[in-house]
């Protein structure tokens, strides 16, 4: 009787690049393997996106060591900021790296110190997930190191399973149609819109929360807040 022949699973390499993704669908599986070598943590300068969820989950835990009290703090000593693309003036923010490396500016002695509440970037390593038009995910796969897809097979849809929380998933649905309506009134053009837009938006978007209250509900509020203010230039709700 002749064996039947095993599926082998789909191994997904990409060149050395954080920037460079590949699609890779839920029911695909691929071998993946973390060594703890902290090489996904090195050569990642500007590879790093903290987004707003990301900061609030970081400034919650790291205020318990006395190191911040608000999510600015964090912001500014942790992260850089850049506008999402040329025109467009949505700031967004990158962990810092240190080090001839380029490694994060989290990582010590070969480990994550914020490992709890690391950004969810990491949290997925190595694959990506960016909602789409149909209410569900667009899902891509990315390599640094080759020794990385070895060992275990893992299936991407439950690899996404267990790793985005259900406040990760309304996070994201949540933020690309916050984003969708915001977008005509963040094209400006003229200087005293665009400090308009950068003031508002780093306030509303990144710093008005109270870490002691549930995130989705402030940030709901302050999209709301956002898109009135950009929109219509009016008064906005400050403090939570």
């Amino acid at each position: 009787m002749s064996k039947k022949k095993r599926k082998k699973p789909i191994i997904a390499y990409v060149p050395d690049n954080l920037l460079e993704m590949k699609p890779v669908a839920a029911e695909d599986k691929v071998q993946f393997q973390c060594t703890r070598c902290g090489e996904c943590c090195r050569h990642v300068k500007d590879g790093v996106m903290l987004d707003v969820l990301d900061a609030f989950r970081l400034t919650r835990y790291l205020r318990k060591t006395g190191d911040v009290n608000e999510i600015e703090d964090v912001l500014l000593k942790y992260a850089h900021a850049q506008y999402i693309a040329e025109g467009v003036k949505l700031p967004i923010f990158l962990l810092n790296t240190t080090g001839k490396d380029d490694r994060c500016v989290f990582l010590k002695d070969n480990r994550c110190t914020v490992q709890n509440e690391k950004p969810r970037a990491c949290r997925l390593y190595p694959f990506g997930a960016t909602p789409d038009d149909a209410g569900g995910y667009d899902f891509s796969i990315v390599s640094q190191k080759p020794h990385h897809f070895r060992g275990r097979t893992v299936r991407v849809g439950d690899w996404m399973e267990e790793n985005l929380t259900a406040e990760d998933n309304a996070y994201m649905e949540m933020d690309i149609e916050a984003l969708k309506q915001l977008a005509p009134a963040l094209k400006v053009e003229d200087k005293s819109g665009e400090d308009f837009a950068l003031s508002m938006t780093l306030f509303l978007r990144y710093f008005n929360y109270d870490l002691d209250k549930p995130f989705i509900e402030q940030f709901a509020r302050n999209m709301a807040s956002l898109h009135t203010a950009l929109s219509k230039g009016c008064g906005v709700e400050h403090g939570v």
